[in-house]
């Protein structure tokens, strides 16, 4: 994906014949800032379906997933980035910071093709490591899976504790 010119650059550009080649570093440096290439961080990667979707010039950091298979096709896609292993374990003070969290927490213990027992299922209670990341590193933006029968699971009680543990 490549960064168009902003406009006023090129305006400068056209007017400053002798300070071409020290606006072209400026700009390189400009297009270049942390927010035109966005970081994120991965959890409960699965085989990597987030970041398949992720554009160019977003980088991940580093991911989480402790399923053995899915482990090793991510190893194979993704090389050089880190597995932080089980969600449960990460040290955000090892954790990079970043732009962007995106994560499909365990959908198991809420959807209509499982058992439907939320919270009281372990695998339920991952999404608030979800919660734990967001809240240490504080990254801009978080994007999380949508997992059919979580919004009227408990008659609505789940999503609301969900949403109320996002607000803090």
């Amino acid at each position: 994906m490549q960064l168009k010119q902003p406009k006023f650059f090129q305006f400068i550009l056209e007017r400053c014949n002798g300070l071409q080649e020290t606006m072209q570093k400026y700009l390189h440096w400009f297009c270049n800032l942390r927010w035109w290439c966005l970081e994120y961080f991965s959890m409960f990667t699965g085989i990597g379906g987030f970041d398949l979707g992720m554009p160019d010039n977003f980088q991940c950091i580093g991911f989480s997933e402790i399923d053995e298979h899915c482990c090793q096709l991510l190893k194979t896609k993704f090389p050089k980035v880190k597995n932080y292993g089980n969600a449960t374990e990460i040290n955000t003070d090892e954790l990079p910071d970043f732009d962007l969290l995106c994560g499909g927490f365990p959908c198991q213990a809420f959807t209509i093709a499982g058992k439907r027992q939320g919270f009281g299922d372990i695998r339920g209670t991952l999404f608030f490591e979800i919660a734990r990341i967001l809240k240490a590193k504080r990254p801009s933006y978080f994007l999380l899976e949508n997992v059919k029968g979580l919004l009227n699971h408990d008659k609505g009680k789940t999503f609301s504790t969900i949403l109320q543990t996002l607000d803090e």
